[in-house]
């Protein structure tokens, strides 16, 4: 586990969680809809997987990318950065993003 994807040379692992403040969930669930489409298109090949799971006001993303160069892609793109903007403020805390390598 690792806060940061750093020295990391196969596929990448990324799980974060996010806690939405009361009342703000179902905004939340329509920005995480855009992103989510744009990082399963052609847009971001080096995106494998990207999905996301709720239960209440708690989400958690799980993604997979290619390489470094396709994670720091996706954290630079159009979409990832309006999500950052627009998701700021419906969040209880900053999310909690821990890194893995995948090993096999």
């Amino acid at each position: 586990m690792s806060s940061s994807p750093a020295g990391f040379t196969k596929e990448i692992i990324v799980l974060v969680k996010i806690e939405a403040k009361p009342g703000s969930e179902e905004r939340l669930v329509e920005l995480v809809a855009a992103l989510s489409k744009i990082a399963n298109s052609d847009e971001e090949p080096g995106c494998l997987t990207f999905r996301v799971v709720r239960s209440g006001s708690s989400f958690v993303a799980f993604e997979k990318y290619k390489d470094a160069d396709a994670l720091k892609k996706h954290a630079e793109s159009k979409a990832f950065l309006e999500f950052v903007a627009a998701a700021e403020e419906l969040l209880v805390e900053k999310p909690t993003v821990t890194y893995y390598e995948e090993l096999f």
